[in-house]
């Protein structure tokens, strides 16, 4: 959702699939994980260059239920539309 020009916040619910696979000597251990209890919000700047592309910065934050995984990035954004 646009809040004023080129800034936009988000927030959704999801779902998320978490594989882990461990080795060391012997055998390897591998797990699969399904959480349903997700969440993700999102702030962004999004600064049109021209018509078809666009830089900024965004900064997320995820939790995962399943795990009670707490997930925060600072990224660089490059898009292009079509």
């Amino acid at each position: 959702m646009r809040i004023v020009d080129n800034f936009y916040l988000s927030v959704a619910p999801g779902l998320a699939v978490q594989f882990s696979r461990i080795s060391g000597i012997g055998d390897k251990i591998k797990s699969t994980q399904y959480s349903f209890a997700n969440f993700e919000a999102c702030a962004s700047y999004l600064y049109p260059l021209n018509k078809h592309f666009v830089v900024g910065g965004e900064t997320r934050f995820l939790y995962i239920g399943k795990t009670n995984d707490y997930i925060m990035s600072l990224n660089a954004v490059f898009a292009v539309k079509l």
